[in-house]
């Protein structure tokens, strides 16, 4: 079975999905359209509002993973999501220089 998180989901719409998650064995979820920053966010939002969720931190797992989550979005998501979400946030190429010291990325030591 596939899950599939498009733009505009709403609350209820989400929370069917992760009550789909919980009952099934076999079940991917994946992201499928353009998101925009906006509805990025918002998905984030439906996520954590259903913390502690694994449907939930893996919804989280594939906005970290979204190309286009913008850095804000990204610190939200180290911040308030678990040990996947914050990996997946950490494997990203284009981190700025706070959340690659978050990360460990960088020496925060002087130089």
């Amino acid at each position: 079975m596939k899950i599939v998180l498009m733009p505009n989901l709403s609350a209820n719409g989400f929370a069917r999905l992760a009550d789909t998650w919980n009952n099934e064995v076999f079940v991917r979820v994946e992201l499928a359209g353009a998101f925009s920053e906006a509805e990025l966010a918002q998905l984030a939002a439906q996520a954590i509002a259903l913390e502690p969720d694994d449907f939930a931190n893996v919804a989280l797992e594939l906005i970290a993973r979204y190309p286009a989550a913008p850095a804000e979005l990204l610190h939200r998501l180290y911040r308030q999501g678990d040990d996947e979400v914050r990996e997946a946030v950490c494997q990203r190429e284009d981190l700025d220089d706070e959340l690659r010291m978050m990360c460990g990325l960088t020496d925060s030591r002087p130089s």
